[in-house]
């Protein structure tokens, strides 16, 4: 009989020490999904901050160079948010074998393809303007 109460007790003591140790981890998960959604929280508000400084940047330089904000602007919506404006001369005032076409993926061929059409559409817009 001692056998059998000594070997309840240790299991008591284990059950006891394992449910402890569930409960802090348990307890600590709350935690942990706290830090993971505030680590997202101050990426997404950087990631923000990043690309309305870059689009502050694109129209800064496209006035500096242009004068015309509704042409910036224009330039600014209809190209793709990561394309600077420093991007957007060189595809303009280099040639296509300068710019390493060739070398470039489908993708980027057809963005590549379309800036001289964006640019001509930004244009069309100033001259039906009053």
């Amino acid at each position: 009989m001692p056998f059998k109460l000594n070997f309840l007790v240790a299991m008591l003591l284990v059950s006891s020490a394992a449910g402890a140790q569930q409960r802090e981890t348990m307890s600590s998960e709350p935690s942990r999904m706290e830090t993971l959604r505030n680590q997202t929280q101050v990426f997404q508000v950087q990631s923000r901050a990043t690309q309305e400084a870059e689009a502050l940047a694109f129209k800064a330089q496209c006035m500096q160079v242009t004068g015309l904000e509704p042409f910036c602007g224009c330039l600014q919506a209809k190209l793709p948010a990561s394309f600077t404006f420093d991007n957007y001369v060189v595809v303009l005032s280099k040639s296509k074998q300068d710019n390493g076409y060739n070398r470039m993926d489908k993708q980027a061929k057809q963005v590549y393809d379309a800036i001289p059409r964006v640019r001509d559409s930004c244009a069309a817009t100033l001259s039906t303007k009053p």
